[in-house]
């Protein structure tokens, strides 16, 4: 099971500074690990493709998501949205 992090049109970065979308840093509180790179696996910075959408598992350090295997069609994806948190002031 993975968490949609990002839809199509938005870039998203994972570098040594952890995970960055649309140039925003992400912080993430439900999340206790590090956002970090798999040595093989998908390139950053990545823009998502139409109808893509680009995943990642909560428990980073073990989750296979799209960073090894890159984005998935929304097509094969089953869900619902919970909440929607906006943030403002940064």
């Amino acid at each position: 099971m993975a968490r949609v992090i990002a839809t199509e049109g938005s870039t998203i970065d994972i570098n040594e500074n952890g995970l960055i979308i649309n140039g925003s840093p992400q912080q993430e509180q439900d999340i206790y690990k590090e956002t970090l790179l798999y040595k093989e696996g998908a390139t950053f910075p990545m823009k998502v493709p139409a109808g893509q959408l680009f995943v990642l598992g909560d428990n980073r350090t073990t989750a296979v998501d799209s960073r090894a295997f890159g984005t998935i069609p929304i097509q094969d994806t089953h869900g619902k949205v919970v909440t929607v948190l906006r943030r403002r002031g940064f």
